[in-house]
Order: C-alpha cells, then sequence, then structure tokens
C-alpha cells in the first residue's frame, strides 16, 4: 500500500504564534516544525535533555497545552538541565534558570524543570515510557552518544527522538567547530535506516524512530526522505524562518517599550503613564 504524500499543511500547529521566544534564537527557526510533532505524535510524555534559555522546550509545552484542551489528551513534559553551562556554550547566569522558571508556571499543571544532571534524572523515568525525546546538551560527540545510550531505553515502542545541530556549527564559548552531534546523527541514520528525516536550516534538526514508527502521519514525513518531496518540505520550513522572525520583532519591540516606560517613570511618573496609556 503506498503511504499518502505529506503535507505540512494538514498540522495547524505549525503556524502557531510562539509565546516564549528568547534572545538566543539557534532553535528558533525549528519552533513550527516541534508545534506540528507534538500534533502529529500526541505523545503522553515528554523529555528535553537541554533545557537552555527554553526556546524548544516551551514550544513542545504550547503545543501540547492546545491538545490536552482541545482532545483532554493526557501529556506530560519534562524539562531536564543543570542549567550551569558546558563546554560549548560557556557558564550560565541564574538568570536563565529563574527565567524558565518563571514561565513554566504558564504551564505548570503538566510541566517540570528538573535542575540536575542527565545521568542523574535517568531513573525518573520507567523503561519504555518516553514518547519524545529531544536531545540538546553538550555536542561533544561522547556527549551525545552517551544521552542516546543512557536514555534509548526509557524510549516508548512508538518513541521518537529529535536531535539539534546535525549541521556542523561553532562553539558559543569556545568559536571551535563542533561536529560531535553531527558525526552521531550520520551513525544513527545507518543503525536505523529510513527512519529519519533531516531539516537543514537553524543548524539542522534530525528526527528519528528508532523502534518502529508510530504512526501513518509521520511515516509520510519520514518516507519521503528519500523523494523529491523531501526538499519541498525542508524549503517550506526554511521560509517559514521568516514567520517567527515576525514574532521576534513584535517581542523585540515590546521588551524595548517596557524598558523605556521604566526609564521614563524614573523621570517623570506621569508621563510615563500617558505614553503607555497612547500605546
Amino acid at each position: 500500500m503506498t503511504t499518502p504524500r505529506f503535507n505540512p499543511l494538514d498540522y495547524s500547529s505549525h503556524l502557531l504564534i510562539p509565546e516564549h521566544l528568547s534572545g538566543v534564537d539557534d532553535w528558533h527557526g525549528h519552533i513550527p516544525i516541534a508545534f506540528m510533532l507534538i500534533e502529529i505524535l500526541r505523545p503522553s510524555l515528554v523529555v528535553e535533555l537541554g533545557v537552555y534559555a527554553g526556546d524548544s522546550y516551551f514550544a513542545w509545552c504550547q503545543s501540547a497545552q492546545i491538545l490536552r484542551k482541545s482532545s483532554l489528551h493526557d501529556i506530560h513534559c519534562f524539562g531536564i538541565d543543570t542549567f550551569k553551562g558546558d563546554a560549548d556554550m560557556g557558564s550560565y547566569s541564574e538568570g536563565i534558570y529563574l527565567s524558565v522558571s518563571q514561565h513554566n508556571k504558564k504551564y505548570e499543571n503538566f510541566s517540570t524543570i528538573i535542575r540536575s544532571t542527565f545521568d542523574e534524572s535517568v531513573e525518573s523515568f520507567q523503561d519504555g515510557s518516553i514518547d519524545l525525546l529531544h536531545i540538546d546538551g553538550c555536542h561533544d560527540f561522547a556527549a551525545v552518544e552517551h544521552d542516546f545510550e543512557t536514555y534509548y531505553p526509557k524510549l516508548s515502542p512508538k518513541g521518537v527522538v529529535v536531535f539539534h545541530d546535525i549541521i556542523p556549527t561553532y562553539a558559543v564559548a569556545t568559536k571551535k567547530k563542533i561536529i560531535g552531534a553531527a558525526q552521531f546523527w550520520d551513525i544513527l541514520k545507518t543503525r536505523f535506516p529510513n527512519r529519519s528525516f533531516e531539516f537543514y536550516h537553524s543548524f539542522g534538526l534530525g528526527i528519528l524512530a528508532p523502534n518502529e514508527i508510530p504512526n501513518t502521519d509521520l511515516a509520510c514525513l519520514i518516507n519521503s526522505a528519500n523523494t523529491p518531496d523531501a526538499d519541498l518540505i525542508r524549503q517550506y520550513f526554511s521560509v517559514l524562518q521568516s514567520h517567527i522572525k515576525l514574532a521576534e520583532i513584535s517581542y523585540t519591540a515590546t521588551r524595548q517599550q517596557n524598558s523605556l516606560y521604566q526609564l521614563v517613570r524614573e523621570f517623570a511618573p506621569e508621563l510615563a503613564d500617558k505614553l503607555m496609556g497612547d500605546v
């Protein structure tokens, strides 16, 4: 039986406006894909390794919240990070963790931020329980391999793994080229043939179904990987970055407006209130 053609427009969630955009834009281009994957997979348990500023994690949460409300689907999300930094990113300020914790309050009835190493948290999850795993920690080859092999037993039979930075990039802290994630991704594609799809924009995103392809919708995407449609799908989501860029401009303008308001208020409270009232 022929697998139907994959059409991203079948999944309206990918056109959502993100509710959280940090100043770190590495993952912004993949947010529509994250929205869409939640709609396609309808996971019960989502786990992210490497939350950092929360852009990817809160994309899962935003789409999950809609799924929970629209279909009463029970879904829980866990974001794991020490929030101390790593060799690639350098040290994080405590403000990163505080910001993520604050925004997580919007989803706290189903989302939990765990401040620990990945290894320390692995036994928090039963074997065969994780439906969607996002690996985005340290991108050293050994680290990515260790994270995958450590959490692989935790994947459900229909579990899907998402990897960021499958295209070589440069470390923020050291400016050295990062190729570990890309190298390990190439190994996984050989280890699990015909079970993946990859996007090339925003440093690359790999989607892998190592156990079984969970449903026809994801099968349509994965089976398109070696067809002419693959480039059309990649081009569509690459161009869709402009949708996120507009949201970034709006968020930036709001932040700048709030900063201006606070500065004006220091000198002339009445004028500040009038300015905000005129906006």
